[in-house]
């Protein structure tokens, strides 16, 4: 969700002890992060909002960092020496906002990972459903997926399958408080695709994940 040091008023506060400088936040994905063999993690990261605030205002990468490992200071018998942290061998920094894969037998069906800016809409595929029309023409992929909204859902504008995959982040007290759900899920994406790189097929799995409980006060028993 970005440095606790940064973003808007009190972020600090709904943020981990543990994740509020980018250097923890980095530690913190590289310890925690689920390993698997054989598994590659390919992913983005925002370049304006969350992990981007530290990019903004510092140029340091939250993302390259978790892939590349990073070095940091530590205060030593004559000082502060610099020490070299490692990143993961499995995870794969795409860049900012923005990136293509190429997959199939060939390697000619385009999945597009999308990091958009503003905040959600009224409906669940209003922006995504933007986002496909204002592609210009040459540069569709064949699979858009994109983040930032927190939600789930699946449309085929301009014959393009187009996913927005949910998060892994309860809603936070900033998102209550703006009326913003979030839908903590994840996809296994099954697809048949042509020669050309066209899919023919498409099967999306969801499971998605519920918070186990909320706090709550027991009127009656605080008044015994």
């Amino acid at each position: 969700d970005g440095p606790g040091n940064m973003g808007f008023s009190g972020h600090a506060h709904e943020v981990d002890q543990n994740c509020q400088t980018a250097h923890q936040q980095v530690r913190f994905v590289v310890d925690h992060y689920p390993r698997r063999d054989g598994l590659k993690t390919y992913f983005i990261e925002s370049g304006k909002s969350h992990a981007g605030w530290e990019l903004s205002r510092t140029g340091y990468s939250i993302g390259h960092s978790i892939a590349e490992g990073y070095i940091r200071n530590e205060i030593g018998p004559n000082g502060f020496d610099r020490v070299r942290e490692p990143g993961r061998d499995d995870m794969v920094f795409l860049g900012y906002d923005d990136a293509e894969i190429r997959v199939g037998p060939e390697e000619n069906t385009r999945i597009r990972l999308h990091h958009p800016d503003g905040g959600t809409a009224y409906a669940l595929s209003y922006k995504p459903q933007k986002w496909a029309e204002n592609l210009e023409g040459g540069t569709k992929p064949h699979l858009g997926l994109l983040g930032h909204y927190h939600k789930h859902s699946w449309i085929s504008p301009r014959n393009m399958q187009v996913m927005t995959g949910g998060c892994v982040c309860w809603q936070t007290p900033f998102m209550s408080r703006k009326g913003i759900a979030a839908h903590v899920c994840g996809y296994i994406i099954e697809m048949a695709v042509d020669a050309d790189g066209s899919i023919r097929e498409f099967t999306p799995r969801q499971f998605p994940f519920y918070r186990p409980g909320s706090r709550y006060v027991g009127i009656g028993e605080a008044a015994a």
